[in-house]
């Protein structure tokens, strides 16, 4: 690797100075304090002195002299709030301790975490599917259901489900917001599908969905009908936007499993809290779902065959 023009380190010098605000302690071979420099009113440290810091900074008692070693704490958190990397490192003069403001990384990784949780929440609520639908579904067609099941009837129905996750390489926030815009927008237009299909959705959400199909008859096979929206939704995901990643190379931002299956269901219209609800119950949507758990990355398994 060829040397750093002098010029371009001292660029990256500034910026980082800029960005991370360091502050810093120096203590001699004994392990007493000589020097405080650095950005310490950043990090809610007031008239930082040598004689004073130990008091204003607890972190640094009893860890110097190093005794030659060199080690980093990180998210140490200071007493306004701020987040910091501690740096401890030695050198023949004595002991070096940087403190570097993380606070927005720490800030954009805690938001990771909660998007993580968020999602996986979501999940497991998918894992709850003997319950009433509260999806969104056109005013005529629950309508249609209404009347049908007024009185309830056991019913053929297959069902689909499809959930979508973010590629698994994605680290950083922003393609992490570019991944769930992608699954808004590829669920906006799987819905627009489902209402042609006259397939009952439950529980749409940013990570997925179920819908129900042969709830209203058609002149057309299940299987077919389920077949073709399969497809159709694999070829949706042709145009979710993608991103490069140093060891993949180009890689989708999100991915989808999913799973189909068929069988009887018990259909009953009941009124609860002043409201209508179809509510459907059938080992197939469990099946559906426990199919969609077995899948792999970009695969929709079924009963029928593999796509």
């Amino acid at each position: 690797m060829s040397l750093m023009p002098s010029s371009v380190k001292t660029y990256l010098e500034s910026i980082s100075i800029e960005r991370f605000k360091p502050a810093f302690v120096k203590a001699d071979p004994t392990g007493h304090i000589v020097l405080v420099g650095g950005d310490w009113f950043n990090l809610g440290v007031q008239d930082p002195l040598p004689e004073t810091i130990l008091e204003r900074v607890p972190l640094l008692v009893g860890l110097l002299p190093l005794q030659g070693a060199s080690f980093l704490i990180p998210d140490v958190q200071m007493k306004n709030g701020r987040i910091a990397d501690a740096h401890f490192f030695h050198e023949p003069t004595g002991d070096w301790v940087v403190f570097v403001d993380v606070t927005p990384h720490h800030v954009e990784k805690q938001q990771l975490f909660q998007l993580a949780n968020e999602l996986q929440l979501i999940k497991q609520n998918l894992g709850n599917l003997k319950i009433n639908a509260h999806g969104r579904i056109g005013k005529a067609l629950q309508q249609e259901l209404q009347r049908r099941y007024q009185d309830g009837r056991v019913a053929y129905i297959a069902a689909l489900e499809v959930t979508f996750e973010i590629d698994a390489t994605v680290k950083d926030a922003e393609t992490i917001r570019m991944a769930i815009v992608s699954i808004e927008q590829i669920s906006q237009k799987i819905e627009l599908l489902l209402g042609e299909a006259l397939a009952w959705p439950i529980y749409p959400c940013p990570s997925g969905f179920q819908a129900i199909f042969g709830l209203i008859p058609t002149e057309k096979k299940l299987e077919d009908v389920v077949q073709t929206l399969t497809e159709q939704i694999l070829a949706l995901m042709n145009d979710v936007a993608t991103y490069f990643d140093a060891k993949e190379g180009l890689r989708p931002v999100i991915h989808l499993r999913g799973g189909t299956s068929s069988g009887d269901a018990v259909v009953a219209n009941i009124t609860a809290q002043a409201q209508n609800r179809v509510t459907v119950l059938s080992k197939a949507m469990n099946r559906a779902h426990e199919l969609t758990s077995k899948a792999r990355p970009g695969q929709i398994l079924s009963k029928f065959l593999v796509h």
